[in-house]
């Protein structure tokens, strides 16, 4: 489970210039990484579908200008390797003011590709929490005299966002991986936004393997290793500490692998429910929370011992030795 999770929003542009043009650019991707989801989030801009991306439903507290590509063709349609040059204009400003001054990148010549990396552009940097802001672009490529601009037909292409409180650490992500049914089970992914994904239905074997959790955490703060608490319905049965540290792109990342918790221990057949609750304290005592009674972070399932399809099989653990003849015994004293 050990990677480095890059939240990537890939903004893809499909714009097409008339035959009369001699280039433009068929295809460029905006790449601004943020704190939406940690799987990433895709959304599609071109001259005929979005022309705008609208992030407001949450506040952000990571969101960077990671880089961007641009493809070149001729007015075939084939890949142009006579291009000049390809930039990329941007300006951010508050939702309901006037523009600002355009800044401007320069990509590098990949022909008939021009790629612009590692810009590392904190776009939250400066910005007043709560305040609504519009990250605005478009492309401008040359061939020889002759200079064109890829920008929705003079509308341009926006990103909207409002930028949260950075003055104290937040949970950017997190994430749990379980092992059922004696294979691996989906990465649970959940963020403070979005409900975790459906229960996991029937079961015979449940076990919790691993975890990623991603912080911010602001300059001069700094935390105790987060810790992992999981719980079985009413109860909360075990806690576990991240101990692996990664900091990308001014987020913190931790882990926690091959953990192994059997989390069926004790359990009567029927419906359940795994909670999941993630604690931080820094070094002045200040506690930072996330999942407690909440739930978003509860994932349901259906435990069954006879679940796993062996004939003989009574406990469901997928084999027939004598845990099944024990159980077997059980039932015949309880008649």
């Amino acid at each position: 489970m050990k990677r480095t999770l890059q939240l990537l929003l890939a903004a893809v542009l499909a714009i097409l210039s008339s035959n009369a043009s001699p280039l433009s650019i068929r295809t460029a991707m905006v790449h601004i990484q943020d704190n939406l989801a940690s799987a990433g989030k895709t959304h599609f801009l071109s001259s005929t579908g979005m022309s705008a991306i609208d992030l407001t439903d949450s506040e952000l507290i990571c969101m960077k200008l990671d880089g961007f590509d641009a493809l070149v063709i001729d007015a075939d349609e084939n890949p142009n390797h006579n291009c000049d040059y390809v930039k990329m204009h941007y300006r951010l400003y508050p939702e309901g003011q006037s523009p600002t001054s355009w800044t401007t990148f320069e990509a590098t010549s990949h022909a008939p590709w021009w790629v612009k990396r590692d810009i590392g552009l904190d776009l939250l940097d400066g910005l007043t929490h709560g305040q609504a802001y519009r990250f605005e672009f478009y492309f401008e490529a040359a061939e020889g005299d002759s200079v064109f601009h890829f920008n929705n037909g003079g509308e341009n292409y926006v990103v909207k966002f409002i930028p949260g409180d950075r003055t104290k650490p937040h949970f950017v992500s997190v994430g749990v991986a379980f092992s059922k049914n004696d294979a691996e089970c989906p990465y649970y992914f959940i963020d403070g936004n979005r409900d975790p994904e459906s229960g996991m239905g029937t079961v015979n074997s449940l076990l919790f393997k691993s975890s990623m959790l991603s912080m911010y955490i602001p300059d001069g703060i700094t935390l105790r290793n987060p810790t992992l608490t999981l719980g079985i319905d009413s109860e909360w049965v075990r806690q576990e500490e991240y101990v692996d540290v990664h900091t990308q792109m001014g987020v913190t990342h931790f882990f926690m692998d091959n953990v192994g918790i059997d989390l069926l221990t004790g359990l009567a057949e029927g419906e359940h429910t795994v909670k999941i609750f993630f604690q931080a304290t820094d070094l002045n005592g200040n506690e930072y929370t996330l999942g407690l009674n909440d739930p978003r972070f509860e994932i349901t399932f259906t435990y069954a011992k006879g679940s796993s399809g062996v004939k003989g099989d009574l406990n469901g653990d997928g084999k027939v030795d004598v845990s099944d003849l024990n159980e077997i015994i059980g039932i015949i004293l309880s008649q």
